[in-house]
């Protein structure tokens, strides 16, 4: 009788951990706020503002690439929300760039066309389903 009772406590010990654990993944889950990161600027640089729709079935991981070939990573878009990114001009350099998207869990690429932004203007990018629906454009 006495190993019975043993068990049963382990279980009820081991359902509390369980209960305790799967509350603070929950939490940490839900602080994340989309899960991008935006990038500190340093006061007065300029910066280019890059819109990303995600209309993916997948999360993505976004990335730019600057004319030299040099790319970064920006941050990441949640399947169907849409995040905005401030770039530094000095991340991206003086001439055209391009906006990456890798999907999590999967290996199709979206690429954007070479984009010519200025400081202070704003590059808009919806990815879709497949690369040929994603489109961008600068305003």
């Amino acid at each position: 009788m006495r190993a019975w009772e043993d068990g049963m406590r382990n279980m009820r010990r081991m359902g509390q951990t369980t209960m305790v654990l799967a509350t603070a993944m929950v939490c940490a889950c839900a602080s994340g706020g989309g899960g991008s990161r935006r990038p500190v600027t340093r006061a007065g640089e300029r910066t280019v503002r890059v819109v990303i729709e995600n209309q993916n079935w997948l999360d993505m991981s976004v990335y730019v690439q600057s004319s030299n070939g040099s790319r970064f990573r920006v941050g990441s878009v949640v399947t169907g929300r849409t995040e905005v990114f401030e770039i530094p001009t000095s991340r991206i350099g003086s001439g055209p760039f391009r906006l990456l998207g890798n999907p999590v869990g999967g290996n199709e690429l979206t690429v954007t066309d070479p984009l010519v932004v200025i400081p202070g203007a704003s590059a808009y990018w919806r990815i879709g389903n497949r690369p040929s629906t994603s489109f961008a454009v600068v305003r």
